[in-house]
């Protein structure tokens, strides 16, 4: 097993090896994505930001959490994006039902 499924399972073999620094950052960036809902992403911060010598790496950890950031924005962009979308297209149903109950509505007067 690796680091991140020690960490996901609870298992306090995670830490062996760490700076006792490094393990609050985790803790603390854990924490940070759990309060958003995206704590899926401590695994790649604990497998690629985690140093052979127990410490962050900063720039890694930065990338990563740049990354991530890039892809949370882009896809809330895509679900605003899909929201209006349907929207819009609620309206257009709704415009298209009452064009046809108008004209219903002509075809019986003119029936009459």
């Amino acid at each position: 097993m690796d680091r991140a499924q020690l960490f996901l399972c609870d298992s306090p073999l995670w830490t062996i090896g760490l700076r006792p620094d490094a393990i609050k950052i985790i803790l603390n960036k854990h924490q940070q994505l759990k309060s958003i809902k995206k704590s899926e992403i401590i695994t790649p911060i604990i497998n690629k930001a985690i140093t052979d010598y127990g410490v962050i790496d900063n720039r890694q950890l930065h990338q990563i959490l740049k990354r991530t950031q890039y892809l949370l924005k882009r896809n809330h962009m895509l679900t605003e994006q899909s929201s209006t979308m349907n929207k819009h297209k609620k309206i257009l149903q709704e415009a298209r039902r009452e064009t046809h109950m108008a004209t219903l509505t002509l075809i019986k007067k003119s029936t009459n």
